[in-house]
């Protein structure tokens, strides 16, 4: 990776105070996890190619109950999370957001990527984890997770009459 990118990468989680720590990551990937919420880190994956060409992918993963309703919620709200995506496995919960660019952009994409994966994991990850744990019903997680993801006052907007 050009070392320009790199410091660029750096500077920015570190300047954000998100502690990046470097991990190992197969070549050609440079890998870093950083602290995406208080007890939340997160894991940048970035590869250049080419000098300029940087793509980063930042995955966020939680450990769950196993639960078929909570899989199916999962691959049911993932097409409406696009460009990110929620993958449920065994376990664990995944977030994965993709983000291309170079040095100069790096710092404004990877500031846009966490605060879109806040609002996910927020809006979508709070109510998988509740009804895998079988707090909450399907139709319950359901829409309450896309009445999250439209932000706030989005219950209200439901319910008023069209003029």
């Amino acid at each position: 990776m050009n070392p320009q990118t790199r410091q660029a990468i750096v500077s920015h989680l570190t300047t954000q105070q998100l502690s990046p720590e470097e991990q190992q990551a197969e070549d050609p990937a440079i890998s870093w996890v950083f602290n995406i919420a208080e007890d939340l880190q997160s894991e940048l994956f970035c590869y250049e190619q080419e000098v300029g060409d940087l793509t980063a992918i930042m995955l966020t993963s939680v450990k769950i109950t196993p639960n078929d309703n909570a899989t199916t919620l999962a691959a049911a709200l993932s097409p409406a999370l696009a460009p990110a995506s929620i993958v449920m496995m065994n376990d664990v919960l995944t977030l994965r957001l993709m983000l291309r660019g170079d040095a100069n952009s790096i710092g404004g994409l990877l500031d846009e990527g966490i605060l879109i994966s806040r609002h996910i994991i927020s809006a979508v990850f709070t109510r998988i984890v509740d009804l895998a744990a079988s707090k909450i019903p399907m139709q319950q997680a359901m829409v309450t997770a896309m009445q999250a993801l439209q932000g706030p006052g989005a219950e209200q907007d439901q319910q008023a009459p069209a003029q």
